[in-house]
């Protein structure tokens, strides 16, 4: 081919490069001008808005859109001028004899890559502005959450006074409970049918269950854990079922009149309160402490166990009396040193409660490892309790809050690991006729070998435990920034020395190497048999 042709076809190649490149920039190109208008104004309302958290929050996120959209822009232009450059680079230095159309292309790639370059300063700027004010609220939003947990207030010790105890005497003789605002003589014709007719419907769902011919008793030796398990659920069902429809139903029925009427909203309360109740006395039965005549199933000693399920019972009767004081309708100010007296005695039951299920939790597995973990658990919770007798009542919240759903959390991931052991284990051991039907179709015997069930399994544990600590970090309220971080540190990578771990792409490579070690080995059976 001529070279005439030759550099006809490069600088028009040039030019569709150029102008694709074009238009993505014209496609994803910002409005400078408003998005600087839009940060000058959320500085002025950083400086001048009232120093509230919600004023603060939308702020944050207000900026961080502004961030997403400037990141968005800085990585296009980047990669725009990084293409742009290779041009060059691909035309060479400029010559006084080189063809005039290489010199119109890299006249063109030149003034583009000025226009890219300005364009690239000014997402920069907008990304460091954004940052600047995203930067800003958090640090006011830190500072407020610090000193609202160290905010002391006055103790049960500096309540005991006088005048203290006697608005206690007048508040408790003056009927502060505003029952007479609730009462059932002013439900509606058709409320009240509705709420007979959900009771009846309860009573007879009861009944007819209660009449079916109950399956016959499992052997104990040759069932299987989830047949062990279903049978624990229906005995459970079969004790608490008339009070978990009825007060199913109350609640939706108080749940629904409430969005009319807001007065009855303390009666969902309660009846939810009820309801939370009997399902926890439901979950104990099955999981920890079956009825008889099934015995314990769980591979732990019966006698922890038991404890276990005492604890958690004594527990949510805490938790259910603390949340059924909270949709008490009162008329009065209730006053201070009645309101501390409550939150003392409800906080260190709780408290004692929670130190001996994360006592007997530690001790069903004969370990010397979660020794330091459990002790260092109590003594956390001892100082909450400590917290919340001097007055550190906010502090106290948060820590019991936190630690209470770091508890049920981390048990419910526990139960999920141990449920997933166990599919797994019954696909590998074919307990069930769907699995030997998959194993059918897969055309393998049903005592060969499963490929990819141990990746499967490390694969369905590794998620269950990173939406663990997704939710840990929600619980306990990690700032935003240290959130983004984490998620950085997973998706970009860090730096050890001269080595740069990209935690995201590993899992992605032991996943595609899961998957591939797994069809290897299935091709390879399925060539030895045939």
């Amino acid at each position: 081919m001529p070279p005439a042709r030759v550099n006809f076809l490069c600088y028009w190649l040039l030019l569709l490069l150029s102008a694709s490149s074009g238009a993505i920039l014209a496609n994803t190109e910002l409005n400078f001008e408003q998005l600087y208008s839009e940060l000058n104004q959320l500085e002025q309302q950083l400086q001048s808005a009232p120093k509230t958290p919600e004023n603060f929050t939308r702020l944050w996120q207000e900026s961080e859109t502004i961030r997403r959209q400037a990141t968005d822009c800085v990585s296009q232009h980047s990669t725009q001028q990084q293409q742009i450059e290779a041009d060059l680079t691909l035309l060479g230095s400029a010559s006084v004899d080189e063809e005039l159309t290489l010199r119109r292309a890299r006249r063109d790639l030149e003034r583009r890559q000025k226009s890219v370059e300005q364009r690239l300063t000014g997402c920069r700027l907008i990304l460091v502005k954004s940052e600047t004010i995203q930067q800003q609220s958090e640090a006011w939003l830190n500072e407020n959450q610090t000193e609202t947990l160290l905010q002391r207030q006055a103790n049960i010790f500096e309540l005991l006074t006088l005048e203290q105890i006697s608005q206690l005497r007048h508040y408790l003789l003056a009927q502060p409970i505003q029952w007479q605002q609730l009462r059932l003589d002013e439900l509606s014709i058709t409320a009240t049918a509705t709420l007979t007719a959900l009771s009846l419907l309860a009573l007879l769902l009861y009944l007819y269950w209660r009449s079916r011919p109950h399956p016959p008793p499992l052997d104990a030796d040759t069932a299987t854990l989830t047949q062990r398990g279903r049978e624990a659920l229906t005995l459970a069902l079969s004790r608490y079922r008339l009070p978990l429809l009825l007060f199913l139903g109350w609640f939706l029925f108080w749940l629904t009149l409430s969005y009319l009427e807001p007065k009855w909203l303390p009666l969902a309360g309660l009846n939810g309160v009820i309801l939370g109740y009997f399902i926890l006395l439901t979950t104990i039965h099955t999981l920890l402490t079956p009825l008889p005549p099934l015995s314990g199933y769980l591979p732990f000693p019966t006698r922890s166990v038991t404890n276990l399920g005492r604890a958690l019972h004594l527990t949510g009767v805490i938790v259910a009396l603390w949340a059924g004081l909270l949709f008490l309708p009162y008329q009065v100010p209730v006053p201070e040193l009645l309101e501390v007296s409550v939150r003392i005695a409800m906080a260190i039951t709780l408290i004692t409660g929670l130190i001996w299920l994360v006592w007997l939790i530690f001790s069903l597995k004969a370990r010397s490892g979660p020794g330091l973990i459990r002790m260092a658990t109590i003594l956390v919770l001892i100082g909450t309790a400590s917290a919340e007798i001097v007055g550190y009542r906010h502090l106290s919240s948060y820590m019991l809050l936190g630690m209470s759903a770091s508890l049920a959390l981390t048990a419910l991931g526990w139960l999920g690991s141990y449920l997933i052991s166990d599919f797994i284990d019954g696909l590998e051991n074919s307990r069930y006729r769907w699995q030997q039907q998959l194993q059918q179709r897969l055309d393998i015997g049903t005592d060969t070998w499963l490929p990819g069930l141990f990746w499967f399994r490390l694969g369905l544990n590794l998620l269950l435990w990173l939406f663990v600590a997704f939710l840990l970090l929600q619980i306990w309220q990690i700032s935003h920034s240290e959130q983004a971080k984490l998620f950085s540190y997973l998706s970009d990578g860090f730096t050890l020395g001269s080595v740069t771990i990209v935690p995201g792409r590993i899992l992605i490579a032991i996943g595609v190497l899961a998957i591939l070690l797994s069809a290897i080995a299935w091709f390879k059976r399925q060539l030895e048999e045939n």
